[in-house]
């Protein structure tokens, strides 16, 4: 079998974009010296090259190893196919600093372990692809500062899966839908992956979970579209310091948002929707049969939106460890059949505000607005399953309960307490149980 020489002459159809720095190399189509194979032109480019594939010549039934700094390029990621025919990764990524774009990425061994993109480098850019019938869409062990963006990925048991101390990752701007989990970064007790974001994504209709995140550390979950998953929209495992905020999770078969033995983290500014059964569930969970089973504890919850779920949000805790310390304060919580349930101690408002209740007045026909503080009601709202009451119960839903404020900045509704609690939670926690907020 001949090999093309190493830079091919491209005489049918040019690229409009440039890639990089180096030479281009072209596979497919009728150039007199383009590639007829991917990975031909890959053993033949060096760092800083592109290699450009047309579709003329797709499917491209190949598993492609690329260990070299390059951009490798499809020309239409509906018609550029890589078809790994079953046998292996699709494609595999060894060397930092490469970018794929452009392609159908498909039919990778079904077997545990294999992916259409197997990442196993770190400064990686996978953007604008299609990645389908694969066992893992796209996966990465223990690598770093990888940009997973603007993919469509679907029809794979894991869409997007990250193992083991995998930190500084970007999954932004993806359609992740008919796979069994859509996003996954698992971890362990001794490696804990860190500072990841996801953002921006639509993950839909998944047979599992949305997301699901294993005892990991300081993810940010930011502006996503979370809906018609079959199991929960957000599943988090042991974790900590996770942002979730303003995503709008909706129509989940299971819960809309599942904290199990999570501390830390933080809930802010959702649209928690129609879900099957709770809206946010935190629960206690057991680490192994030799640890001991961890409440769920000293978590923000402020200013989602919650509606039309079984129960709003509900609080499962361990039984004789009471005192769990979560803020929950500013929601709205709307027509859920039970708005909220807690068996722990928690917080239900800050001494100025709490949280609207759509049965308040159902429960309470009596109570009044308060005298010195117009905005809530005279009577506590309590909450069933424990001990718990909110003490400020909204009269109006948050934020038209809040009375508009300003200050030297001139700017409204200033609070640096609350950016100091954002970025200090636990101080908000240790106040509140001294009762020096009020």
């Amino acid at each position: 079998m001949s090999i093309n020489p190493s830079v091919a002459v491209n005489t049918v159809k040019e690229s409009s974009e440039p890639f990089s720095n180096g030479k281009t190399l072209y596979v497919g189509g009728s150039g007199e010296s383009n590639y007829t194979k991917i990975q031909y032109a890959i053993d033949n480019a060096s760092n800083g090259d592109t290699v450009f594939v047309y579709d003329d010549s797709s499917p491209y039934f190949e598993n492609i190893i690329i260990d070299k700094s390059i951009s490798l390029v499809g020309e239409d990621r509906n018609t550029t196919i890589i078809d790994g025919n079953f046998n292996g990764s699709v494609v595999f990524i060894s060397c930092e600093g490469i970018l794929i774009s452009g392609f159908m990425i498909q039919n990778s061994n079904v077997n545990f372990g294999f992916a259409g993109i197997e990442i196993s480098a770190n400064y990686i850019n996978i953007i604008g692809n299609r990645i389908s019938s694969n066992s893992y869409g796209i996966t990465s062990y223990s690598f770093d500062n990888n940009n997973i963006k603007s993919n469509i990925i679907y029809n794979n048991i894991f869409g997007i899966d990250f193992m083991y101390n995998s930190n500084f990752n970007n999954i932004i701007n993806n359609t992740i839908h008919s796979n069994e989990y859509g996003i996954k970064i698992q971890d362990s007790n001794i490696q804990n992956s860190n500072n990841n974001i996801i953002s921006s994504n639509i993950i839909i209709f998944n047979n599992y979970k949305g997301i699901y995140l294993n005892d990991c550390y300081s993810i940010s979950i930011l502006n996503n579209k979370i809906n018609n998953n079959s199991g929960n929209g957000i599943n988090l495992w042991g974790c900590e310091r996770t942002t979730i905020s303003n995503n709008i999770i909706y129509y989940n078969k299971g819960n809309g948002i599942y904290i199990e033995g999570g501390i830390l983290n933080i809930i802010t500014d959702n649209i928690i929707n129609s879900n099957n059964y709770n809206g946010i569930l935190l629960t206690y969970f057991t680490p192994n049969p030799h640890s001991n089973e961890e409440n769920t504890k000293f978590n923000r919850i402020k200013r989602n939106n919650i509606s039309n779920n079984d129960i709003g949000i509900n609080h499962i805790g361990l039984s004789g460890k009471k005192y769990t310390c979560n803020v929950i304060i500013n929601n709205n919580l709307i027509n859920n059949t039970q708005n909220a349930m807690d068996n722990s101690k928690d917080f239900w408002d800050n001494g100025k505000y709490g949280n609207y209740w759509s049965d308040y007045q159902e429960q309470y026909p009596y109570a009044k607005p308060k005298t010195h503080k117009p905005w809530i009601w005279d009577t506590p709202y309590e909450i069933p399953g424990g001990v718990n009451k909110d003490k400020c119960p909204l009269i109006n839903q948050w934020p038209k309960s809040k009375p508009r404020t300003k200050t030297r900045n001139n700017s409204p509704n200033f609070n640096l307490l609350d950016r100091l609690f954002e970025r200090f939670p636990l101080l908000e926690v240790f106040l509140r149980a001294m009762n020096l907020l009020r």
